[in-house]
């Protein structure tokens, strides 16, 4: 029987111009709950938790969150104050919640603790790499002791045995405090051993494939037993968009490859989309396509440490004679188009990456 009612989306649809996300969406959060969601890049997964958290509002249907709940946010790109320290970061989100200074300060110092950062308190976001910034952003969100805590793939700059012991962290903090949590993840082994529900969503126009509950050992008994690997194909469903060559996006948006020499036919995963060099840096993934503003050499560096093998400018951006010379010698493709940055974003995301291929479970 379900427990106290968190949160509630029902028939909700949502669009960015012609671009259609989410396609009658519904889905619940009980007390007592870790939600998860996973689904393909770009389908609308932190649209769901930002209508949730009320950045932006549907097109259609309805968004019930219990308001006398306290929520907390972990965003999956760092919202750290870069002139301020770990420890004042921390105290600037507990202040505003009325706590004591003197159980704010206990709160946070066990948190930091337990994350292996109480020797960074007096560092600031510039000096921590991208996995130490997530962790101060989890604990941001733990120390104002939420009800409702939205994670938006949490771990994922973060080392394994890190994640590990933060996802301990909330599993104990639910017995205490939190009441529910609603998990963004890419990552289906987490959310097997995390979660008490598992939404799988579809490509865009989204909508809920599928929902798993516990015993989730059920399932995978049945699925056995009709000749198919069920961890196998969920796992695959988990995944990002398979690769694609790099001059199939050439091609198909008209873009201009200032470095023609360069590995036009490197394949390509999908694209990360940021405008902040230090958050594509802790954020991004291995083959990605990195949209940007930004037109200095130092983009070129960066983008050889994470093996990003190209960089699209925007907005009719060109870039320094002394970009493309770094370009080459990091054998990076340099592209440019007039589009706008969020045109861009959407005609990527509604080319297919995956070949065709249909998720792997149909109601």
């Amino acid at each position: 029987m379900a427990g106290e009612k968190l949160i509630e989306i029902n028939k909700v649809y949502k669009s960015y111009g012609s671009l259609k996300v989410l396609e009658d969406i519904s889905l619940q959060v009980f007390k007592g709950e870790i939600v998860s969601i996973i689904g393909p890049s770009g389908c609308g997964k932190t649209t769901i938790l930002n209508m949730i958290a009320g950045i932006i509002s549907p097109d259609e249907g309805q968004i019930w969150v219990d308001e006398n709940k306290r929520m907390g946010y972990v965003f999956q790109e760092s919202r750290l104050i870069p002139w301020k320290n770990v420890e004042k970061n921390i105290w600037f989100v507990q202040k505003n919640y009325s706590f004591d200074k003197k159980k704010a300060r206990k709160i946070r110092e066990e948190l930091l603790r337990l994350a292996g950062m109480e020797r960074y308190t007096s560092y600031f976001p510039s000096q921590l790499s991208g996995g130490m910034r997530q962790k101060v952003n989890l604990i941001r969100a733990l120390c104002i002791f939420p009800d409702i805590l939205l994670l938006d793939e949490p771990f994922k700059s973060m080392d394994r045995e890190s994640a590990l012991v933060l996802e301990e962290v909330i599993l104990s903090m639910m017995e205490k405090r939190i009441q529910g949590v609603l998990m963004v993840t890419f990552d289906f082994e987490r959310a097997i051993r995390m979660s008490s529900k598992i939404y799988f969503l579809s490509k865009k126009p989204t909508r809920v494939m599928r929902i798993l509950e516990r015993p989730f050992c059920q399932e995978i008994e049945e699925e056995k037993e009709k000749g198919t690997d069920f961890l196998e194909k969920m796992e695959q469903f988990s995944l990002r968009r398979e690769k694609m060559y790099l001059r199939t996006i050439i091609k198909k948006l008209g873009l201009k490859n200032l470095t023609p020499e360069l590995g036009e036919d490197v394949k390509i995963k999908g694209c990360h989309i940021s405008d902040i060099m230090s958050e594509v840096l802790a954020n991004a993934s291995e083959g990605d396509i990195w949209l940007t503003r930004q037109n200095n050499p130092v983009v070129i560096a960066l983008a050889s440490l994470k093996r990003i093998p190209a960089i699209l400018l925007v907005d009719g951006r060109k870039p320094l004679p002394e970009m493309l010379d770094k370009a080459k010698e990091e054998k990076i493709v340099v592209l440019t188009t007039p589009m706008s940055y969020f045109e861009v974003a959407g005609r990527l995301y509604q080319m297919d990456f995956s070949r065709n291929r249909e998720p792997v479970f149909h109601n």
